[in-house]
């Protein structure tokens, strides 16, 4: 037989962290039945009004301003869709830097007419425009726009593809970034990817 074990009550020695001095930090929030979300104001997207939203856009923020005044601009998208473009094209047209576009093939889900669109801006620009597919292996799922002009570097990272959906009216979520080293570490991981690449042709329709 197992030996019966008496087991004692320790008083409980209570150990002052300091916590309770500690005021919790508010932010601004609003009520939705009886959970809280953070204010609409501080979440925005891109291009205007969606719930494909960007945390930590700076004040005032204008990307179709950053975009005409670039030196570089990359973007890698897993697939694309004219309706997303759209809201870049004119932009990165207007821009007299050196344009370098990403984008996967798999599930079909790429348009054929966007990618037309892409050899049409190559051949009206010549060498500033760069335009290829990623490798199909492995997965190409990334959604990363970096733009290097002569005020600001950044880049914003997130969930939503080079669509409609992906930049304005699906519930997306990105980060906005200007740290220096880190926009650097995007740029060489994009480099990389786009080195891994096919030439897109008219053929991949």
């Amino acid at each position: 037989m197992l030996a019966r074990r008496h087991l004692t009550h320790q008083p409980v020695r209570r150990v002052n962290t300091g916590f309770a001095k500690l005021k919790p930090v508010s932010s601004p929030t609003v009520r939705r039945g009886s959970l809280l979300y953070p204010e609409e104001s501080m979440l925005r997207t891109l291009f205007g009004d969606g719930c494909a939203v960007v945390v930590g856009l700076p004040k005032n923020f204008d990307v179709s301003a950053a975009l005409r005044s670039a030196k570089e601009v990359r973007l890698a998208s897993a697939f694309a869709h004219v309706s997303g473009w759209k809201h870049l094209k004119g932009d990165v047209e207007a821009s007299s830097g050196d344009i370098f576009l990403l984008t996967g093939l798999q599930y079909n889900q790429t348009d054929p007419a966007l990618l037309k669109d892409w050899l049409q801006l190559k051949l009206s620009h010549g060498d500033r425009v760069n335009v290829n597919l990623a490798a199909q292996s492995p997965f190409f799922h990334p959604k990363v726009l970096i733009v290097g002009s002569p005020k600001r570097k950044f880049a914003v990272v997130g969930s939503g593809n080079l669509s409609n959906g992906g930049l304005r009216t699906n519930c997306e979520c990105g980060v906005y970034v200007d740290d220096v080293q880190t926009v650097v570490t995007l740029c060489r991981w994009f480099d990389a990817q786009f080195r891994r690449w096919r030439a897109p042709d008219l053929a991949d329709d």
